[in-house]
C-alpha cells in the first residue's frame, strides 16, 4: 500500500505539475505580501491598495532581474569566444604544471578537446536562454499564479469571520490562534531568509565587482 500510494503520489505530482507548481509559487507569493500589506496598514492605507503596491513592487523586480539577465545573455554569447580561449590556455597551463612536477606522465595530455566538447557554446548559451525564458518569460505561469493568489487573498481575508461563524467563541478563539502563530512564522522565516540572501548576494556583488569579474550582478 505505501508503495502503491508513492507511485499514485508521484505520478499525481508530475501530471498536475502545470497546477500545483503556480499554486505553490502563489502560497510563496501570499506569505511574501502580506507582511508587506500590514506593514503599510499602519500607514493608513487601505488593504486593497495595499496588496497592489505590493504587487507593483514584487513585478518591479522581477521585470528588473528579467532584463538584467536577458541582457546578460546577448553579453555572454559575445564574449564566449574569449572565454573559450581562456578556458583553453587554463587547461594547458594546468598540463604543463602536471608535467613539470611529474603527477601527469609526459605522453599523456589533459582533455582539453574534451573539456570544451563537453561545455560547447551553444550548449551553455542555450541552457542560459532556456533557464531565463522559462523563469522570467513564462506569462501563462504568471497568470496561473496571479489567479490563484487572487483567492488565496481573498479567501484569508474572510478567514477569521468564517471561522467566528462556524465554532463557538472558545474553539473558534484557539483555532485561529494556532492559525495566526502558523502563518507568523511562515511568514517571519521568509521575510528573514530573503533579507539575509539579499545581504548576501549585496556582498557577493561588491566582491565580485571589485575583482571586476564578468556578470557581477547576474
Amino acid at each position: 500500500l505505501v508503495l502503491l500510494a508513492f507511485v499514485a503520489f508521484t505520478w499525481l505530482g508530475r501530471t498536475l505539475a502545470d497546477v500545483l507548481a503556480p499554486a505553490l509559487f502563489a502560497m510563496f507569493l501570499c506569505y511574501m505580501t502580506v507582511p508587506l500589506v500590514n506593514a503599510f496598514s499602519k500607514i493608513k492605507v487601505p488593504r486593497v491598495l495595499g496588496y497592489i503596491f505590493a504587487l507593483l513592487i514584487f513585478a518591479g523586480l522581477g521585470f528588473g532581474v528579467g532584463a538584467m539577465i536577458s541582457g546578460s545573455v546577448g553579453q555572454f554569447q559575445e564574449n564566449f569566444p574569449a572565454y573559450e580561449k581562456n578556458l583553453k590556455n587554463v587547461i594547458t597551463a594546468l598540463q604543463d604544471f602536471a608535467h613539470t612536477i611529474r603527477i601527469l606522465p609526459p605522453e599523456e595530455k589533459l582533455t582539453v578537446n574534451g573539456v570544451m566538447d563537453a561545455l560547447p557554446a551553444g550548449g551553455i548559451q542555450g541552457v542560459i536562454s532556456g533557464g531565463a525564458s522559462y523563469m522570467f518569460g513564462s506569462t501563462s505561469f504568471i497568470l496561473i499564479a496571479l489567479f490563484f493568489m487572487i483567492f488565496m487573498v481573498a479567501e484569508g481575508e474572510r478567514f477569521d469571520r468564517r471561522v467566528n461563524a462556524a465554532y463557538d467563541k472558545t474553539a473558534a478563539e484557539r483555532i485561529l490562534s494556532v492559525t495566526r502563530q502558523f502563518n507568523d512564522s511562515i511568514q517571519r522565516y521568509l521575510v528573514i531568509k530573503t533579507a539575509v540572501s539579499a545581504l548576501t548576494g549585496v556582498i557577493a556583488y561588491i566582491i565580485f565587482a571589485s575583482f571586476k569579474l564578468d556578470f557581477a550582478g547576474v
